[in-house]
């Protein structure tokens, strides 16, 4: 290997291939309770071995494809579990640190539990040896991790060819530009995939993996590359021009991979393609990730940069002497010598290959022995003014080589599969048969955009309408008024069935006890909120005081603020808690509903009794008001118009039974598996998602479906809103019928006062019903929002226990001290007040907005 070119050193797994299994099956367990474990035994057993033969690389060629396979079997197995499977992937961090010690957790076994409270987290320990091991639960940091050892492993055998043929220097210049093109690739696929992990731990990163160390490497192994062709171009002797133009590419290369590894350039993520569904705060954290390559390789690549500057200079200076331009020839010698000067400043850093040294010196002799003749003949014989640097003409580089990923790890997918005619062949997709947790997640969205369908768009619509025409009816005092006059004794038998309905369903004792049902989970969430609120105002001061007692962190820009850091959180903290203050409003209201009324459900669900007790008789004698053909025939029309209204809503309400029968009925997960197979590829799909974006496949990728299957539901709108229609009308007739009803009628008081009585109950039985959706609503809002705010606590304890975790380091660092496994990762002091901030009574939330009551309607918030 020719010590004057950089290889990019691998990285070893620390986890042992069947802890890998043992956790995976758990996981399937745990995560797919349709299916048992012991039906992928053998693909365990398969996939025990293909990692096996991955992750221990041992600089051969061979180990390319196995790790090509591994590769793939990961993105595949991606889009079956999705990236977070709670497995502790363990990996050496190759690079080593410049600055303090970066432990900034106990090594130890992390546990595989899938309790929510022991989850794995993101974390960063110290090997008895001094390596740095980063830990990290996600596939997506396994497959990063894995890509950068295949890197790794293309620039060893690059380096390790020889010069002194142009097959050497072909082989040379693929391995480099191959390893170039898989850690440009790394770098969309850090933003795409890990950069939210990475905003929640940045303490805990695997530094391999920032952005800008990733920039640096993959233009050091450009420059490398077109170092390569520039010297198979001094080999074949090519003009003097051309080898000044492809020094001047080498020179740019490792220009920029030293603006990259020190930071004194924009950030490498701001050139990538606007297509991350990363949030902009995850991005920011990502590029607040520091450099880290080692000071000798640093010291390398200024040598480098310096030495081709010169060399293009000398080259060009060449051509200019043979072109009779003797001023410029000299100017150039001059640069030159400059620049070979800077290169061997460079070369005295510690570290730093002999070699490199040896070659500036040759090259400056050269130079030396150039300038020294072409002053003397300048100065005797050709006269020639010299230009300054800045006047001499631009030398224009040209590229050789490009960064290029091969197409099994560019389209892994498309190379896995049995029989295929691609190659190279990587096998067959190992736990073909389990059913991918996307499609679990997009039948679940499915069922809930097809329950809120059903009961927002159609049943919410139903009760409206219902809603218009009680009131419509209540206005007019019917059919109270009606049933008065021709049923002056007894009991109506439409009352009659009222009244069953509302004593089956359990009358008042049944709201009592939804009622009471919303007020114990109500509280449950607002005990929630008032410990997420205390986890964001004990970070937001820890913050604080950490910049009071260290004005660097401000100074230095090296930790993100917390109302930056936090915003997203605490924005989606402060909305919940709007929206739970505005249903506790609603509360309020539904309770006085329940208080006005109750008194006239408890008669509705007492019997026949309790209705004749409250229901006052008219003599008979007194409605005998039907005297006039006139009176008659009113009575008649109205009759006819209230049972042509009941006809419609009695359509209504089966119209609506039958919507819910076929939501029941409604299964989309063959096709929403069948979608999910041609997203992914397989046998006999093709990939539709491009490798370097998030192959966990997302239930947005199914909204077509999900619109096509839902159309099925429309026709039920068009029948309800052409009932409306047909309501509207009869409503108009039975006004008018009601007017010519009154007229005509003859009354006295004992009618008026049963009428009445008829009218309360039948708009009591109204009440009650909307009174029971209202509590239905009400449960089942509370219960919703009472998971959102358990996960939303998680995520927020997580995050401010990773904030911790940050102050303990940077105190660390700042006090010249590390931190020993046995230390807590948490400082006395900042512990200390980050416990009485949890010891208060109640948070300080923000206040409540107005609105959001679901009286009426439904309250809906983002999850």
């Amino acid at each position: 290997m020719p010590a004057n070119l950089l290889s990019l050193p691998s990285k070893s797994s620390q986890l042992a291939t069947s802890q890998l299994t043992s956790s995976l099956k758990e996981y399937i367990t745990s995560r797919f309770p349709d299916v048992h474990p012991s039906a992928f035994k053998r693909d365990l057993e398969s996939l025990q071995r293909i990692r096996d033969d991955a992750v221990s690389l041992d600089g051969h060629a061979s180990g390319l494809l196995g790790g090509a396979k591994y590769h793939a079997q990961l993105v595949w197995l991606g889009t079956k579990t999705g990236a977070d499977v709670q497995i502790p992937f363990s990996w050496i961090v190759a690079l080593p640190s410049n600055g303090p010690p970066t432990s900034i957790s106990p090594p130890s076994s992390p546990s595989t539990s899938r309790d929510q409270t022991n989850l794995i987290k993101a974390s960063l320990t110290t090997s008895s040896s001094g390596q740095t091991i980063a830990v990290h639960p996600s596939i997506s940091y396994e497959r990063c991790a894995l890509l950068w050892s295949l890197a790794a492993l293309h620039s060893s055998l690059a380096a390790r060819e020889g010069r002194g043929d142009n097959e050497s220097i072909k082989r040379a210049i693929s391995g480099f530009s191959i390893a170039a093109g898989i850690l440009n690739a790394l770098l969309s696929l850090v933003t795409e995939l890990l950069s939210e992990d990475i905003a929640r731990t940045s303490r805990a990163a695997d530094l391999d993996l920032a952005p800008r160390n990733l920039a640096a490497l993959r233009d050091l192994m450009l420059a490398q590359a077109q170092e390569c062709a520039w010297s198979r171009a001094v080999r074949d002797r090519l003009k003097d021009g051309t080898i000044a133009r492809l020094a001047l590419r080498v020179q740019e290369f490792y220009s920029s991979a030293l603006a990259h590894a020190q930071g004194s350039c924009k950030s490498p993520i701001a050139d990538l393609p606007a297509t991350s569904s990363a949030r902009p705060e995850a991005v920011t954290a990502l590029e607040l990730l520091p450099a880290s390559l080692p000071k000798d390789w640093v010291a390398h690549i200024t040598a480098k940069q310096a030495h081709f500057s010169g060399a293009a200079q000398y080259r060009k200076s060449v051509e200019d002497g043979g072109a009779n331009r003797y001023g410029t020839e000299i100017a150039r010698l001059q640069l030159a010598q400059q620049h070979i000067k800077q290169a061997l400043d460079a070369c005295r850093s510690k570290g730093v290959s002999t070699m490199l040294a040896e070659d500036a010196r040759s090259l400056q002799a050269v130079i030396g022995t150039n300038l020294h003749r072409a002053v003397k003949d300048n100065d005797l014989i050709y006269l020639e003014a010299i230009p300054s640097a800045g006047d001499l003409p631009k030398i224009l580089g040209a590229s050789l080589v490009e960064a290029k990923v091969p197409s099994e790890l560019e389209k892994p997918l498309q190379h896995l599969s049995e029989g295929t005619n691609v190659t190279p062949a990587l096998g067959k997709p190992l736990f073909a048969e389990l059913v991918p947790y996307a499609v679990h997640v997009a039948v679940s969205v499915y069922e809930d955009r097809k329950d809120s369908y059903v009961r927002d768009e159609l049943n919410a619509r139903r009760e409206e309408l219902d809603a218009i025409a009680a009131s419509t009816l209540q206005s007019l005092s019917l059919p109270g008024s009606l049933q008065a006059l021709e049923q002056p004794q007894g009991l109506p038998s439409s009352l009659l069935r009222k009244s069953d309905e509302v004593r089956l369903s359990g009358g008042l004792d049944r709201l009592r006890s939804i009622s009471d049902d919303i007020q114990r989970i109500a509280s449950v969430d607002e005990r929630l909120l008032a410990e997420i609120f205390e986890h964001l105002e004990s970070e937001e001061r820890e913050d604080r005081e950490l910049r009071e007692d260290f004005d660097q962190v401000t100074r230095e820009g090296i930790r993100m603020s917390s109302d930056v850091a936090g915003a997203e959180m605490r924005n989606r903290a402060v909305e919940r808690w709007n929206i739970f203050q505005g249903a506790r409003s609603s509360d309020a209201i539904v309770q006085k509903k329940i208080e006005d009324w109750e008194d006239i459900i408890d008669v509705l669900a007492s019997g026949e009794a309790s209705l004749s007790a409250f229901l006052p008789s008219a003599n008979i004698s007194s409605s005998s008001a039907l005297q006039s053909s006139a009176h008659e025939t009113s009575v008649r029309s109205l009759r006819k118009a209230l049972e042509e209204l009941d006809d419609v809503q009695d359509a209504r309400a089966t119209s609506i039974a039958e919507a819910r029968a076929r939501a029941k009925e409604d299964d989309i997960r063959p096709d929403i598996i069948k979608e999910a197979a041609a997203l992914v590829g397989g046998s006999n799909g093709s990939q539709r998602l491009a490798w370097s974006s998030n192959t966990n496949i997302q239930p947005a990728a199914f909204e077509p479906i999900f619109e096509q299957r839902l159309e099925r539901y429309h026709k039920y709108v068009k029948e309800l809103e052409a009932g409306a229609t047909v309501q509207e009308q009869l409503l108009d007739r039975i006004a008018k019928a009601n007017e010519a009803f009154i007229a005509a009628r003859r009354t006295d008081a004992q009618i008026k006062r049963r009428e009445g009585a008829l009218q309360n109950l039948d708009l009591g039985f109204a009440k009650y019903k909307e009174i029971t959706s209202n509590l239905e609503e009400g449960l089942r809002f509370y219960n919703d929002l009472a998971r959102i705010l358990s996960e939303l606590k998680q995520e927020v304890k997580e995050w401010h226990r990773a904030r911790q975790m940050d102050i303990a380091h940077l105190i660390s660092r700042f006090q010249g001290t590390s931190l020993s496994p046995s230390t807590n990762t948490t400082p006395q002091r900042v512990q200390t007040r980050s416990q009485a901030a949890f010891n208060q009574s109640a948070p300080h939330p923000p206040a409540p907005s107005r609105g959001g009551a679901w009286t009426g309607g439904t309250i809906k918030f983002d999850d």
